[in-house]
């Protein structure tokens, strides 16, 4: 059974401490099933299960074309044990170690010759700084990266983002970046090619944030969370990369879907973000998905099982839809219903 969590341009019982923060009341609690309960400074918790995987097919809706499958999406989530490091114990207080979360989202498939690998990683840490690391990369055809960390630093709630660069050609005397002269064209420096390895890292910017920040990929485990919890309604700030949205999560309607994994019941979460300067400006989420965006979850657990959006491809604007293929490690409750 599901719920969509809808964007618009806009549990586990018998927990057992294992860790906790000062500041940004920052607890992880291990489930008798292995799963990690993240608690925040204030507002809904959230879960990351032991070993959950998911597998979705990337559908895209091409003008003239139709719907062809393009690639593939997944969502993959587990707990460890965390060491800062050698020079700490690897036992923390009551001889239990401690526990460290993590998510990974991969989105890959190729049209004509463009290749596309994106990858997204969360790590959420049992410690002041950094609690949360949040990478985001892109390789192929085109090669970007970007990384973002949140904790606790110097007693304030903070954020480090940094993101990488093409390096620039006027200033630039690496010889690795030049290019060999030709019969058209003398040797020269090249000028924001793809290439990875000729991008470097810029200067971080550093922000105090609300309390209560989360990334956008935590995002989806509070929503998964809040229907879980049946609750109507969420609010909590998001941060994206130097700032942040204020976000209103609430729950919508509710749909029988049909997939290659089953078919399960869903409910729509509505997903609103507004910029708190007021500007009016359209949100992008994950892997450059924006406009009108719906993530359907499990009514019992809250397991996503679709995922529909606006890419935007050139001049055009192409529907996508990641849809549930394959699933293991997902909670009991999680199970697909007779047609």
């Amino acid at each position: 059974m599901c719920t969509p969590f809808i964007l618009q341009t806009t549990a586990a019982t018998g927990w057992l401490a294992v860790g906790a923060v000062a500041g940004l009341a920052f607890t992880v609690d291990r489930g008798s099933d292995g799963s990690l309960l993240v608690e925040r400074a204030e507002g809904l918790a959230f879960t990351i299960p032991e070993a959950e995987t998911l597998s979705f097919e990337v559908i895209v809706d091409i003008p003239l074309v139709g719907a062809t499958s393009l690639g593939a999406f997944e969502l993959v989530s587990g707990t460890e044990s965390h060491q800062a490091s050698v020079f700490e114990p690897a036992v923390g207080a009551g001889g239990q170690a401690p526990r460290a979360g993590w998510v990974s989202g991969i989105a890959s498939g190729t049209c004509l010759n463009y290749v596309l690998k994106h990858e997204i990683d969360l790590r959420v840490l049992p410690q002041e700084w950094p609690r949360v690391i949040y990478r985001d990369t892109q390789s192929g055809t085109e090669n970007r990266r970007s990384e973002l960390m949140y904790g606790m630093r110097n007693g304030q709630p903070t954020s480090l983002y940094r993101r990488d660069g093409h390096c620039s050609s006027a200033t630039c005397e690496r010889p690795e970046h030049r290019i060999e002269k030709t019969w058209l064209r003398k040797e020269h420096h090249c000028h924001k090619c793809k290439r990875a390895a000729h991008r470097y890292w810029r200067k971080p910017t550093v922000q105090e944030i609300p309390v209560d920040g989360v990334d956008m990929l935590s995002a989806v485990f509070l929503a998964r969370s809040m229907v879980q919890n049946g609750l109507a309604e969420v609010k909590f700030p998001m941060l994206d990369k130097d700032r942040w949205w204020d976000v209103t999560l609430t729950l919508g309607e509710s749909r029988r879907l049909v997939t290659k994994a089953g078919t399960f019941d869903c409910r729509a979460v509505k997903m609103t973000p507004i910029l708190p300067s007021g500007k009016s400006e359209k949100f992008k989420g994950l892997f450059g998905i924006h406009g009108s965006l719906a993530i359907w979850l499990d009514k019992e657990t809250g397991v996503p099982v679709s995922i529909e959006g606006v890419l935007p491809a050139g001049p055009l604007n192409v529907g996508i839809n990641l849809r549930l293929k394959g699933f293991r490690g997902t909670p009991e409750g999680f199970a697909s219903e007779s047609r």
